[in-house]
């Protein structure tokens, strides 16, 4: 299972930072932080299992960037 951590606050970037580390033991695969300012950030390490490419690494973004998505989870059937 990956791991997800967030912080709406002071110094958002760095706290969520070190939450990962300490999360790092789930998401081996990939890391990843997206930030909208130093206030509010989200971040994401990945764990592998059925799409072990790239296109997989988050946070995902929307086609024009307004979006940001960071979740855990599969989608069933999606052949």
């Amino acid at each position: 299972m990956c791991g997800i951590a967030g912080i709406l606050g002071l110094d958002s970037k760095e706290r969520v930072k070190k939450m990962l580390k300490v999360l790092q033991h789930r998401g081996p695969d990939g890391e990843g932080i997206w930030s909208a300012n130093k206030n509010l950030s989200l971040g994401h390490v990945r764990l592998s299992i059925n799409d072990l490419s790239e296109a997989g690494n988050q946070p995902m973004f929307s086609e024009d960037g307004n979006i940001a998505l960071i979740a855990n989870g599969e989608i069933y059937n999606y052949l």
